[in-house]
């Protein structure tokens, strides 16, 4: 019976856990779709009605509403990706995170590295708040608005992993 018990315990422990996690996996699916230049992987990081809003230095503000537009910007940013032959790898640190009745409000910040053939390796940072809400059971970014940062905001950034040890 005390073994059934520990049992018990560890698997609730272990899906408690796996819950847990849940909620960073848009953010991962987000760094391997970059990885593999995959459009349609990245858009369903997103909820079906979700906004994106890019608000960059020196560039005009651009809003998407929808996966499909959102689909159809990522293709846009890929495929040229592909035909420059550029390798694309992203790094989120969420710094802070608030859960809001069903859904988090993440804060933080990213590293893209952009490889070219002919350039080498380049870094890009910004910043970014997202609204995680749950689809169908699976976390997915309802909003996400994104701007510039600089690389000392990035590496001055305390990940939220880091503040629970």
């Amino acid at each position: 019976m005390r073994l059934k018990r520990l049992l018990c315990g560890y698997f609730l422990v272990v899906f408690a856990h796996i819950n847990a996690q849940r909620s960073e996996e848009p953010y991962l699916q987000f760094s391997s779709a970059y990885k593999t230049l995959d459009a349609a992987l990245l858009a369903n990081a997103y909820a079906e009605n979700a906004v994106l809003i890019n608000l960059y230095d020196r560039l005009a503000p651009q809003s998407y509403k929808g996966r499909t537009a959102i689909l159809a910007f990522f293709m846009e940013q890929f495929t040229r990706a592909e035909r420059d032959k550029m390798g694309l790898d992203i790094v989120f640190k969420i710094s802070s995170r608030k859960k809001v009745q069903e859904n988090y409000l993440d804060n933080g910040f990213y590293r893209l590295k952009i490889t070219h053939p002919d350039i080498g390796t380049t870094k890009r940072f910004g910043k970014f708040s997202i609204v995680l809400q749950q689809e169908s059971g699976v976390w997915k970014f309802s909003v996400d608005a994104n701007g510039s940062a600089t690389e000392k905001e990035f590496e001055n950034a305390i990940y939220i992993e880091e503040e629970k040890k």
